[in-house]
């Protein structure tokens, strides 16, 4: 049969190459019959229409050899999937029928598709192929490897170049940092506390009690310098941390009472005699296991393994061998086995879908089964179902059901645990994470559930205060299998109403009775019957650091510095206060409270020393009954914008200094404002007899210095203007101030803007009172006497001064003032003369352009009117005048 063996020496030849072939063949065949044998008709034709059917039949093998080479490969795929589930105790959700196998669907691994087998066609005019059989089975070490079943019918395990068996689920990874690509080892078992007070590891009670019976404490497991369990002062001699990838062994209790690490007994009792409760370790924040307050720093999961590699097989194309790799396809080995016999069948041989409880998967060697157990029936929330995904608020110790959705029977659990999830990580230790948590389990009369499962969540840290978190609750069932649900919290704030009368100093004790160890930081308002004392308020601003809202429902008084803050650690919490019936504020009772908004005080009559010193959020103050305001009340309340105190008749000294925002004001009784009392109330736009009806007097200096957004002064019962009272104003463009007699030093000094001034009975005017008022032009000062020094220095646009009534002049009362074109001096009624000329009078002033008048008397005293020695002389009716445009004698 020479046609059969050429066809099968290369799997891939096509129908154009064989057809080729086979006529080059059939020629020699024909001319060599042709010269031996007679022929009896020429017309006769070669019927090949055989070996043409022959060669369909075998192109149609190939092709579905070749298909089911990538069948087979999906199916390794499938069967790898079914070991990860097995180790990762996932569990089958469904079994769904397909027409050519079944689609089996995990809670946690998505689903896989399992094919049924197919018998191929048979091979003909030729020795039958087999096709390899690639399956899974355990090793002694527990784990599951690839088998590949050979034609001689024995199973052996699929090794790789060096001769080592292959991994189903994950090769053997190396040490943490070189296996970071790699898939993560199998966790550790945890020791827990079960239902009965025993301690449980996986669902095996040990029968060790977790609390020893009033003696000393048990000895507890802990990571040693050599990087292996400790018990006490003993060795255990195993490593706390598997090498090469490996999970690292979990402490726990064995049947005898002593703690087991792995399959070792280590000898050592696990609970004390008589002992108090012992240690037991736990998993940080940061994933390490943990003993008592100690960070053992061994990882508490296995470092990462490499990903296991599927064998895939192939039919090489020159050697019709089957072909198998364990490296991903780049490298092939051949199995010696020929392919050119039946398709073969399914890797599965049977699957078992009529156990309520599990799926049997049986391989195609008809010995290896794979068990799978099916989704739990039993489901549950977290507190309601319908709001199970909304963010719940947790402000206190807070009581949560956990609702099962169908009954849940006596037994069918055996553990349940609840932690919390933060940012962070898993938290499993409150004191590191804000949280605690503990679960109230459920119990059963004559069978029937008594439906009063639930979890306590307690928010312990200020830390949480405000953050999100997930509660997550998981019930591990008497198979094994974990059904878990979640929620998200939120930790709000608490509102803290004391109902009993607290007595002075008890604050601390009624609030801590309430909150049962909440931490104090969550209380968002707190209402109080009594009287508080110091240490009342130090507790206060020292613990409740969330506090915005505080009622005092009794007090009478606030005592000096109550709630007083560090210049450089303001309350920012507290927006609101309330006190019905205090009736006076002490000082800086309420000094930085930065967040400060709003003060509700009715009866409130006298407001202490710097009060609400920098209350940089108030924005509102008002109160008829309030009386008295000591000085700077409000110094620094830069957000504050209205402010009516209709009863007070005085402002004292810095008593709204630094209230950059202050704009709305009304203080119809108030005569008399004190020094510094709107410094720097850049928001101040005008002053009238509107809002200040009867003030009279300014009894301090800078008033209203650096009000840089005051336009307008008005203030028709003002009889004297002290030192520095509009200073810095560089807005101001108008003053009238019809009564003043008196203007100090400085008053109108860096007034840039100032243009009319309207000042009929000012008598003195003293030094530097309109200094670099630069856009003043004329100024009118009918019964000035008196000019002290530099009076109008700098006034660069001052064009025209009158003062008739000049007795005195001080010196450079016009120093530069380079505009000047006229000065009359003297020029009233029967004016006596100048009594004195102080030096330099027109310092730095070009007079060729003055025109200087003078009026009746004699000069008696002769001074310099400029710097240069120029004089200005009159004596025995001589006159000598230097450098002035024009001078003009009124006698």
């Amino acid at each position: 049969m020479p046609v059969s063996v050429f066809l099968f020496q290369k799997e891939k030849t096509t129908i154009e190459e064989f057809m080729k072939n086979v006529f080059g063949f059939l020629s020699i065949v024909v001319l060599t019959g042709w010269s031996l044998f007679s022929i009896s008709s020429c017309s006769d034709q070669y019927d090949d229409s055989e070996i043409k059917d022959r060669l369909d039949k075998v192109e149609d093998r190939v092709t579905k050899l070749e298909e089911w080479c990538s069948t087979v490969n999906s199916e390794i795929i499938s069967l790898k999937g079914l070991i990860t589930a097995l180790e990762n105790k996932d569990y089958v959700t469904g079994v769904e029928t397909l027409e050519d196998g079944y689609r089996i669907t995990f809670y946690k691994g998505g689903n896989i598709i399992i094919r049924n087998g197919k018998d191929g066609i048979d091979g003909e005019d030729g020795i039958d192929g087999y096709t390899p059989i690639i399956g899974v089975a355990k090793y002694s070490d527990g784990f599951y490897y690839w088998t590949v079943q050979t034609q001689d019918g024995n199973t052996d395990w699929l090794t790789d170049a060096d001769g080592d068996m292959v991994r189903a689920t994950g090769n053997n990874g190396k040490d943490g940092v070189d296996g970071e690509d790699g898939v993560d080892g199998n966790n550790g078992l945890n020791p827990y506390i079960g239902d009965n007070g025993n301690w449980w590891v996986g669902t095996t009670d040990t029968g060790v009690k977790a609390q020893g019976e009033q003696g000393v404490s048990g000895l507890s497991p802990y990571i040693g310098d050599n990087g292996n369990w400790w018990i006490g002062t003993t060795d255990t001699g195993v490593k706390a941390q598997g090498e090469q990838g490996v999970s690292g062994l979990s402490p726990y209790i064995g049947d005898n009472g002593n703690w087991w690490i792995g399959t070792t007994d280590t000898g050592v009792k696990a609970q004390g005699e008589q002992g108090v409760s012992g240690l037991s370790p736990y998993i940080g924040d940061n994933g390490n296991w943990w003993i008592g307050t100690t960070d053992t720093g061994v990882k508490a999961q296995g470092d990462k393994g490499l990903d296991a590699v599927a064998p895939q097989v192939r039919i090489n194309d020159n050697t019709n061998e089957w072909e198998i790799s364990i490296d991903g396809g780049k490298t092939y080995t051949s199995t010696g086995v020929k392919a050119t016999g039946n398709q073969g069948d399914s890797m599965f041989k049977d699957i078992d879908n009529s156990n309520a409880d599990y799926v049997v998967l049986t391989l195609a060697d008809g010995k290896t089964k794979i068990t799978l157990p099916k989704q739990s029936d039993i489901s549950f929330s977290i507190g309601d179902v319908s709001e199970n995904n909304e963010v719940m608020e947790i402000n206190q110790k807070t009581t949560i059901a956990v609702n099962f959705s169908s009954g849940l029977k006596e037994g069918f659990f055996s553990a349940i645990i609840a932690d919390v999830i933060t940012p962070g990580g898993i938290v499993t230790r409150a004191g590191s994470s804000g949280w605690e948590i503990e679960i109230i389990k459920p119990t059963f009369t004559n069978g029937t559930y008594n439906n009063d499962a639930a979890i306590i969540i307690t928010p312990i840290s200020a830390a949480v205060v405000g953050s999100c978190a997930i509660v997550r609750v998981t019930v591990i069932d008497n198979r094994g299998r974990e059904i878990t649900s979640s929620r998200p919290v939120r930790c709000g704030r608490m509102d803290l109403v004391l109902k009993e009368t607290v007595a002075e100093g008890g604050l601390q004790a009624a609030v801590e009775k309430r909150l049962s160890g909440v931490t104090p930081e969550i209380i968002r308002t707190l209402v109080v019957d009594g009287t508080l004392n110091k240490d009342d308020y130090d507790y206060i601003v020292g613990q409740l650091k969330g506090l915005q809202e505080l009622t005092l429902n009794s007090a009478v008084s606030i005592p000096d510095k109550a709630l007083n803050h560090r210049w450089d650690e303001p309350d920012t919490s507290l927006t609101k206060i309330s006190a019905p019936k205090v009736v006076a504020i002490g000082e800086l009772a309420f000094n930085n409270c930065a967040a400060l908004e709003e003060i509700d005080m009715p009866a409130l009559k006298t407001i202490g020393k710097s009060a609400f010193y920098s209350c940089i959020s108030l924005k509102k103050f008002a109160s008829s009954s309030v009386t008295t305001v000591e000085e700077s009340a409000f110094i620094e309340c830069s957000s504050l914008e209205s402010v009516f105190l209709p009863g007070i008749t005085e402002i004292k000294r810095y008593t709204f200094c630094d209230c950059s925002a202050l704009v709305d004001i009304v203080f119809p009784e108030v005569k008399a404002i004190g020094e510094c009392g709107f410094k720097n109330c850049t928001s101040l736009v005008s002053l009238s007899d509107v809002l200040f009806p009867k003030l009279e007097t300014f009894t301090g200096v800078n008033v209203f210095e650096g009000c840089t957004g005051l336009t307008v002064v008005s203030l028709s019962k003002v009889t004297s203007l002290e030192t520095g009272l509009f200073s810095l104003c560089q807005s101001l463009r108008e003053a009238s101030l019809p009564k003043v007699t008196t203007i100090g030093g400085y008053v109108f000094r860096n007034c840039t803007l100032l243009e009319t001034v309207d000042l009929p009975e000012a008598v003195s005017v003293e030094n530097m009172a309109f200094a670099k008022c630069a856009s003043l032009a004329t100024i009118v000062l009918p019964k000035a006497e008196t000019c002290d020094t530099h009076v109008f220095w700098k006034c660069t646009s001052l064009e025209n001064v009158i003062l008739p009534a000049v007795k005195k002049l001080g010196s450079r009362v016009f120093s530069e003032c380079s505009g000047l074109l006229c000065v009359e001096l003297c020029t009233a009624v029967d004016h006596p003369g100048l009594d004195s000329v102080g030096a330099c009078l027109f310092e730095s002033v070009d007079t060729s352009h003055i025109e200087l008048s003078l009026g009746y008397g004699e000069i008696v005293v002769t001074k310099t009117l400029v710097g240069d020695n120029q004089e200005w002389k009159r004596h025995s009716g001589d006159f000598q005048y230097n450098r002035f445009k024009k001078i003009i004698e009124k006698m």
